[in-house]
């Protein structure tokens, strides 16, 4: 008889990402690195309780923990056989919510140009001549969706430059750049990493930029939101988030000078996945997608910073540090506009 391998998602801590390690188990029976939950709860208790990541088990007092060993000989017996995670398999489920994602021009910012099909945006030297409308974004390199999001979604992008990729509501600030709101969450990428910023909380991701392109999976009845480097062999996690989303939900991208963001349908690719994840495949994906803003945020905070238009980066300063547009408030002929 084959012996049978534990899927590794399931030896994953869902707080660090990473394989589990002096796991110990909750009351509710959800299972977490010891480190991480204790993090966890040094940042949740002020909120007078404590809570389990995953389900939201509330407990009044601080659960007093014990080692799983079961958990952790498991986990040793799998890292030294090699098991190593299934990205491919993960791609896989995920194309099978995967969303035709165009953008609207009613939304455009005045600096940005759309293909015909409203799948590629492209930051522009000139201003372009869009009809007043009440939905249009003030800052003039930034647009969302036609489509609301609910449900479980998943759309990729791909990037160039320097691009913020987000998710908002419909009635996010018209004059704020994605991620300077509570109504909108953005993942920072740049040649010289991620960044993922809500609500003006800027959060350095210390993942290296290996693919240009983002899978972005979104279960809006589970309030999970997850990013993804996209590579031949399937995905590797970039950020994940656990969100209070109230409303449906709309895709968007910011773009510095001159970048472009195209967003490829997917459709196509959703043959090749395995009929066997249709049925149930994305039900363990939500509960490893659940990470609290406030747990990341004991991350590198980012800082901020101008650019000059039409000038070369400085290839030292890209790398060494993320820079957030929020600040950048000022005229386009001499440095990056958002206005």
């Amino acid at each position: 008889m084959a012996q049978r391998v534990m899927d590794p998602a399931a030896l994953m801590c869902v707080l660090c990402f990473g394989d589990v390690k002096g796991p110990v188990t909750l009351p509710c029976g959800h299972s977490y690195c010891n480190s991480c939950i204790q993090m966890y709860w040094d940042v949740e208790r002020e909120k007078g309780y404590y809570s389990c990541p995953v389900c939201r088990t509330r407990f009044p007092q601080r659960p007093s923990l014990k080692k799983n060993y079961m958990l952790a000989n498991i986990a040793e017996a799998q890292r030294n056989n090699g098991i190593a995670e299934h990205d491919k398999d993960a791609r896989l489920r995920f194309l099978q919510h995967a969303k035709v994602i165009t953008m609207d021009p009613n939304t455009a910012g005045a600096y940005l140009g759309l293909s015909e099909d409203c799948r590629e945006v492209k930051d522009m030297p000139e201003l372009q001549k869009y009809r007043s409308h009440p939905d249009r974004f003030l800052i003039k390199q930034q647009v969302r969706s036609r489509e609301n999001l609910m449900g479980r979604c998943y759309w990729e992008v791909e990037w160039d430059s320097e691009v913020l990729i987000a998710v908002a509501y419909e009635d996010t600030d018209k004059d704020l750049v994605f991620g300077d709101t509570y109504k909108s969450w953005a993942l920072k990428c740049h040649s010289g990493g991620y960044g993922f910023v809500f609500n003006k909380k800027q959060i350095k991701i210390s993942v290296p930029v290996e693919s240009r392109r983002i899978g972005v999976y979104l279960d809006h009845k589970q309030r999970h939101l997850a990013f993804y480097s996209v590579h031949n062999e399937g995905v590797r996690p970039i950020y994940r988030v656990h969100g209070e989303f109230t409303q449906p939900l709309y895709a968007g991208v910011w773009l510095y000078l001159g970048a472009t963001a195209r967003f490829p349908d997917l459709r196509g690719l959703r043959q090749d996945a395995r009929p066997s994840d249709r049925a149930e495949g994305m039900e363990p994906l939500a509960a490893e997608m659940d990470t609290d803003l406030a747990v990341a945020g004991n991350l590198n905070v980012l800082t901020s910073g101008g650019k000059q238009r039409g000038k070369s980066r400085d290839s030292t300063a890209a790398n060494e540090k993320l820079q957030h547009p929020q600040a950048d408030y000022k005229p386009r002929t001499s440095t990056m506009d958002l206005t």
